[in-house]
Parts: C-alpha cells; structure tokens; sequence
C-alpha cells in the first residue's frame, strides 16, 4: 500500500513527518548539482564603513582621508582603497562625484581622478566622467577659470572622458563669462546632437547673448523653435533671451522692437512665457516707444494663458495708459485683473489714483483710496506716503488746501503711515497760494519741529 492510501489516524504526527515521500531527484540533475560552479560574487570585508553607513557618510570619510594624506601614499591606503574599491554594492558615479567635491579644489580633484584611473580595473567610465565634472566645477570659481577649463578640456579628451551634460554646461557658461564666445561655441558644436538637451542649449544662448552674439544666439534659438526639435524652449530660455535682447549695453545689438514681439508670439505659441520682471520690461519697451497697442496684446496674450500673471505687467501697462490719457482702457484692464484674480498692489492703485488727482477727478480719487483702506472688493492694500502725497497735492491744487490737511491729520491719527517733506511742501504750497499765509506759517513750524528738511525759505512765506 502506497503512502497515499494510509489513513491518517493511524501515525501520529511526528511519525507522518518522518515518513512522507520525499521528492526524486534526476540522476542529471544529481550530476549538474556536483559539477556546478558556484557563481562569483564580491564579499564584503569587515569594515567600520561598510554598507550600513549611510552614502554620506561614507563619502565624507574618503574624502576626509584623501584631504589629509599625500596623495603618493594613497595607493598604498588599504583602508581608503578598500572604500573605494571593495564596497558592496560598488560606489556610485554620484558618490565618486560627492568625493571630487569635496577635496576643494581643482587639483586635488584631479590627483584624485588620476588615482582612480589607475586603479585596477577602474571604475566604470561613468564614474570617470563624474569625477572629472566636479574638476571641472572647482576650477571654474577659481582665479584664471577659463584658461583652466580650457587646459582640463584638453586633459580630458587626451584621457578620452566623456563630458557630463553638466560639464559641459559648467564649461559653456564659464567660457561665455571669460567673454570667449568661440570657445564657449567649440564645446557646444562638439558635443553629439542628443547631449545638446534644453539645458545645454540655454547655456550657450545666455553665454552668446552675454558675448553680444545675438545672431549665433538666435540661431541656436531657431533650432529650438522647429518643430521637430527634441530641445523644446522653456520658461529659462525665454528668460535668456528676452533679458538679452532687452539689456540696452549690449554691444552689436540688431533686433528691433517688432522681431522681439515676433519672439514673444513663437514662444507664446508652445505655451513659454518670461517671467513678470521680463513681461514688464517688454511692455515698457513697448509704450515708450509708442507701441501701447501692442504692449495691450502682449499683457492680454500671457492673461489668456495658464501662467499666473502678477501686477507688475499691469502696473506697467497702466502706467502708460494713464499718460495717454486712455481712462476706458485703465478701467477695462482693472476689471479684467479681478476677473483674472490678479491682485493689485500699492503701486497699482497709486497710478489709478494719480491719473484720477492730474484729471481732476479728486472725488473719485478719495472714494479708491477709502475703498483700498477698507478691503472692498476683497483687497485691502495699506497706502504708502506717495499715494497720500498725491491726493493731498491735488486737493492743494484745487484749491481744497483744508481737505489737504485733513487728509495729512487723518493719516497721522490712522496710523496708516507719516507724513513726510513732500506732505508738507504740497500743504504748505497750497496755503500760500491761496493766500493763507498764518497756517502756512504754523504748518512751516511743525514741519521744522518735526526735524523735516526746510525746503521753503521764510521770506517766502
């Protein structure tokens, strides 16, 4: 009767382990089984750093035994070999990348790489290549940086090491801050077409741009902007390039207002928009060379967009529609900014308030500034002295001195801000004017005891 057949009440369980089948085995799988070679496999030796210490610790303790030794005694360093060397798992190129940076300078890093070079077997050429990025970070924040990298770049091929990506965007940038554009561009042309990634390419535009190479900047932006490029523009290129274009020292400078905007369209097209310090400039531009129709697109194209627009465009804009005189476009751009959910600032309300004070439209101009002190509208901006200055200013100029100084009174009571020498210069003015010449007296004694600067002369008064 076969073990199968055996009813199980019959053995106790003890006895049932020890008779159950057990499996056969094939006598080649018998003869495999002897004949097999164990695979190879690296153990770990024993060590106070081994791989139960963290990364960071361990790249510091190599580091610190290569800061503190000769490097003629390194390779007769078990210790520090073995570091090196013999962990499990084998270091990383990040890790031999840490290492090299923390030695502090380009020399060091470099006896360093030479003794991993010579190491047998070396490491992977990956590791060989990190190692010689961080020679190549330390020598560009030293002095003569740019005949140092140069000097290594040629090291660096004579050893065959690969240039990282940011290696070479550590070169291109050093290069283009030393003002050696050709260099700069030799590094670039001679990296293979994948390695020229949107970082790369960012780099060399900003070093062209820096070198007053428009052109060749322009270029290399060309080739971004194809729509087949595998190196699309981002928000950084934008910001490269518009900052260059817009910079008015930029020697050999050959792009006019209209190709800038054309820029801004193509970059606008792939949804890449500069930053608000560039939108504003643009703008600027834009208006004061007469152009604040197309400034309006321009603010309105980055609004229609997913890019969160601030007030500093819109101030910009505002600015120069109130010089126009342009009231409908200043209230419509208002309304599309809480629209929007772009929230004004001071300076925002201060050019509202300024244009309504130059058109005379004073009480209007006082209902904003109770408007922004209250929070209507769910803003609630604290006006500063200029926006005061300005309303009290036009109210002395409409002859509405008292409510100046009404005004001046209030903002000290409030506790809103102090007032200052242009404060009492517009009150003072506005009294005299109109004939007033005691309180303009009494205002030049106040302002005197205050510790103002005395701008008036008595025999003026």
């Amino acid at each position: 009767m076969g073990f199968k057949s055996m009813a199980a009440p019959m053995y106790s369980k003890k006895l049932r382990r020890l008779i159950r089948p057990q499996i056969r085995l094939n006598p080649l799988s018998l003869l495999h089984l002897a004949t097999e070679k164990a695979p190879l496999r690296r153990i770990q030796p024993p060590s106070s750093s081994s791989s139960s210490s963290s990364p960071h610790r361990l790249t510091t303790e190599i580091a610190d035994i290569l800061r503190t030794s000769d490097d003629d005694t390194w390779r007769a360093n078990e210790h520090l070999n073995q570091l090196l060397f013999s962990n499990f798992p084998p270091l990383s190129s990040h890790h031999f990348l840490q290492i090299a940076r923390q030695l502090g300078n380009s020399t060091s890093a470099l006896k360093f790489f030479h003794h991993l070079r010579a190491s047998s077997p070396p490491p992977e050429p990956t590791s060989l290549s990190s190692t010689f990025q961080a020679v190549f970070e330390l020598a560009s924040r030293e002095p003569d940086s740019a005949n140092r990298v140069l000097d290594l770049l040629s090291s660096s091929k004579e050893f065959s090491v690969p240039l990282t990506i940011s290696s070479a965007i550590t070169l291109i940038r050093g290069l283009g801050r030393a003002k050696m554009a050709d260099e700069a561009m030799r590094v670039y042309n001679e990296l293979d077409s994948d390695a020229r990634d949107t970082c790369v390419r960012n780099a060399i535009v900003g070093s062209l741009m820096g070198c007053s190479r428009i052109r060749d900047a322009l270029q290399v932006l060309d080739e971004m902007l194809q729509p087949d490029s595998a190196s699309s523009p981002n928000g950084i290129t934008a910001d490269i390039v518009f900052a260059g274009l817009l910079r008015k020292e930029a020697d050999g400078r050959s792009v006019g207002d209209e190709e800038i905007v054309q820029l801004f369209w193509k970059f606008g097209e792939r949804g890449v928009f500069p930053d608000s310090v560039v939108i504003t400039q643009i703008i600027t531009m834009l208006c004061s060379h007469g152009k604040s129709d197309k400034g309006w697109k321009v603010l309105h194209a980055v609004m229609k967009s997913d890019v969160p627009v601030e007030a500093p465009p819109c101030n910009a804009l505002l600015t120069w529609l109130a010089r126009g005189g342009e009231v409908e476009k200043m209230n419509l751009l208002m309304k599309e900014m809480k629209e929007k959910g772009i929230t004004p600032n001071a300076v925002t309300f201060g050019i509202v308030i300024n244009s309504l004070c130059k058109t005379s439209r004073l009480d209007q101009a006082l209902a904003v500034l109770e408007k922004i002190k209250q929070g209507d509208d769910g803003v609630m901006v604290k006006p500063d002295v200029v926006i005061y200055n300005t309303v009290i200013n036009g109210l002395c100029k409409a002859g509405r001195q008292d409510e100046g100084l009404a005004l001046m009174e209030r903002m000290e009571s409030e506790g809103q801000c102090v007032p200052n020498t242009v404060t009492y210069n517009c009150l003072i003015d506005g009294f005299c004017k109109a004939g007033e010449l005691d309180k303009a007296q009494e205002l030049f004694v106040s302002m005197s005891e205050k510790g103002f600067n005395r701008i008036f002369e008595l025999s003026m008064l």
